[in-house]
Parts: C-alpha cells; structure tokens; sequence
C-alpha cells in the first residue's frame, strides 16, 4: 500500500512538473509570437512627416536626409540586435491635413514610430491620432503639448523656451544700457502663439517692454508695411518665428529700407550658410541664431563620425552646412538609443520606458545634453547663439548654453 502511494505521489508530481513546464512554454511562445507594429524578426520600419515640396521644405527636407543618413550608417553597421531599420517619409506640404491622412497611410502599412516630424501646428493636428493609435512619435515637433505626452518626444528646445531664452539673450546684451524694447515677427497658428508665449512670460518676469507684435502670414512678398511699423515702434532689437524664406526676404527689405541697424534675433530654422551667403554680409552684420545644436564643423567624437560617413557617402559639406540636416542626425541617434536601451524584445511599451530613461545622454559634442522622464519629453532645454563668419564661411558660436529651469 505504502509503495503504491509513493507511486501515486511521484506521478502527481511528474504531472504537475510537466504541466509547469508546458505552461511556460506556452507562454515564451505567446510572448515571442506577439505582434509589434513595424517589427519583424529582421526589421523595424519606421516612418516620418515633412513638408518635401510645400513652404517650408526648405528647413524640413534636409532634416528628413539627415535622419535618413543616420539609418543607413546604423544599418551599414549591423542594425540593432540583428534588425535592419527601414524608414519612409511622407510629404505633408506643410498642411495638418495632408499629415493626418499621410500618418495614417504609415499606420496601415505597419511602422512602429514616426522619427522625424516638423510644424507645431502639424503637431497639434497629429496629436489626437498619435494618442490613438499610441504611436511613438520621436523628434516631433516642438509644440506645448510635448512635455506630458505619453508617446510623443521632442529633440529641441520648444517654441515658448526658446522665446525666454531670446529675452534672456537681449537682457544680457544690453546689461547697463537701460531696458531694451523688444519687438516680435511670428507666423501666424500654434507655433507662433507658443513663441509669442515665451517671450511675454519673460518679458514680463525681467521687467522689459514688448512693443509690436506682428504675426506674417507664410505667403507674404513684401515686409514694407512690418517693417514701417518696426522703425516706429521704436524697438532696440526683433525677435523672429519665420520661415528660412520670409527670413531671408525680411533681412533684405530691413537693410533696403533703412532698418538694418536693429539687431534681429532668429530660430533655429533660419541657421542655414547658404542663407546668409545669399543675403550678403551687410544685410545679416546684426543677426544672431538660436540653436540646440553644434554644426558640423565643431568637435566631438559624433561630429567626426559624421563627417566620417560624409566623406564616405558623398554627403556634400553645403548639405551638412544646413543645421536642420545635423538636427535630424541627431533625431536619428537618439531613436536609435532608445531601441538599443528597450533590448532585443522591442515593444513600443518597454521603448517608451527606456526613452524615459535617458538621463543627462552626451551626444558626442553634437547637441546640448538630453534627458527625458515621464513627465518631462522635451529632451533638451538648452540654447545658444550663432552667426555667419564670412571670412571663414561658416557658422560660428557667440554665446555659452542658456538653459530654461
């Protein structure tokens, strides 16, 4: 008797060993063969939004190459964890509709992020979709809606820290000189009014005096009417929100009409060589660019790999001179440093979570720090300022980092 309950016992637990073992397979299983959007067993296929023929393609399409470029050196040096990284853009024409119906056409194809999205309003646009459908979304627009999102990361200092970082700017220059007079030139929408925003708050809080504010519209030919008003505003200084185009027809009409004395402080947009090469010395002698990032000329361990796979590419030095090129290089490096921190298992869960972890992340001497936190997906809060060395003919910093708290 004894003998048969041992027997009994040992085959209960035989049972309850093997029946263990299947469930754990059966979940290994379950987990391995769940569905990732855009992932394969060798691929991750990824997408962005950028105005490629519109208004604004002129900043937007050297940002969609510069992320493109960082793929294929990511791709050229094995992928992550044995995957390849496929990225397709979609042209927006710099309209929130045209986004819409391009994010969802990435969707129905399967990607499993947006790298690389550019307009505010654009943005504000994609929001409810991107919630939806909880797509990460890295690189997005700078917008307000940015810092507490759940799926959408920023890699630039957003539109209202950069208005109080010009403010900032403007103070300190005129430090002894009694308070400056500012005035403002903005498109008009989202982008504009977060601008707007920015520098009112610290306009405000430092005690200066916002004397115009002009919001132009993308399309304008002639800034005869803005700048009249700018010369009896009495402004020291403007601080601009524009597109690279109206940005350089505004440096022209300032110096053809007797305005080009007033110092003109511009967004990271407007930082282009070819831009003040086209303008002339004369017309830009008083402008100073906000930038979150160092040109390719600067120094770094991922400036030299840069120009290293430059070199090798056939990457021209006018095309990495455009600083929306090195901004969607630095998009594409950070993408990739947050699937190589979620592991082999991607999910956009655990790529969320380790994007969230990014603390204090040296980019190589590119960009000014990034860190991100659940509550904080604006990765770079810092700034500086630029001009155009026409002797050396290239871009040049002026300013240590200002960073907004």
């Amino acid at each position: 008797m004894k003998k048969m309950i041992s027997l009994i016992l040992i085959s209960v637990m035989l049972l309850l060993l093997v029946s263990g073992c299947g469930t754990k397979a059966s979940t290994e299983v379950q987990k391995s063969t769940v569905k990732v959007p855009g992932v394969t067993a060798s691929t991750i296929n990824i997408g962005g939004l950028f105005d490629m023929t519109g208004p604004d393609n002129n900043q937007e399409s050297p940002e969609a190459q510069g992320i493109q470029d960082y793929i294929m050196m990511t791709n050229e040096n094995g992928g992550v964890f044995g995957r390849k990284i496929t990225y397709k853009v979609e042209d927006t024409q710099y309209q929130p509709q045209k986004a819409v119906a391009a994010f969802r056409k990435l969707n129905e194809q399967g990607i499993f992020a947006i790298v690389g999205q550019a307009g505010s309003g654009i943005f504000a646009a994609l929001d409810p979709e991107i919630r939806e459908t909880k797509t990460p979304a890295v690189g997005a627009a700078t917008n307000n809606l940015i810092n507490n999102h759940p799926y959408a990361f920023s890699s630039m200092v957003s539109l209202t820290n950069m208005g109080k970082i010009y403010v900032e700017r403007v103070v300190e220059t005129y430090k002894g000189q009694g308070k400056p007079k500012i005035a403002l030139f903005a498109i008009p929408g989202t982008p504009g009014n977060e601008f707007k925003m920015g520098v009112e708050d610290k306009a405000k809080a430092l005690g200066v005096s916002v004397v115009l504010e002009e919001f132009i519209p993308n399309d304008i030919k002639d800034n005869s009417a803005q700048i009249t008003k700018l010369k009896q505003s009495g402004a020291d200084v403007l601080l601009t929100l524009i597109t690279l185009d109206m940005f350089a027809s505004l440096l022209r009409d300032m110096n053809r009409l007797g305005a080009g004395d007033i110092p003109v402080l511009s967004a990271y947009g407007d930082l282009d060589s070819s831009l003040f090469e086209t303008v002339g010395k004369e017309a830009s002698k008083n402008n100073q660019t906000i930038h979150s990032l160092v040109p390719y000329t600067g120094e770094g361990p991922s400036l030299d790999e840069l120009r290293k796979y430059a070199e090798k590419s056939k990457v021209s030095p006018k095309a990495m001179s455009n600083m929306n090129y090195i901004y969607g290089w630095v998009i594409g490096k950070i993408f990739v440093e947050g699937i190589n921190r979620a592991g082999k298992d991607l999910t956009r869960e655990n790529f969320i979570q380790a994007m969230e972890g990014i603390k204090n992340l040296d980019t190589g001497g590119i960009s000014a720090p990034v860190t991100y936190g659940p509550n904080q997906h604006e990765g770079i809060t810092s700034g500086r300022f630029y001009s155009y060395d026409f002797d050396k003919k290239q871009i040049v910093p002026i300013s240590d980092w200002y960073k907004v708290n």
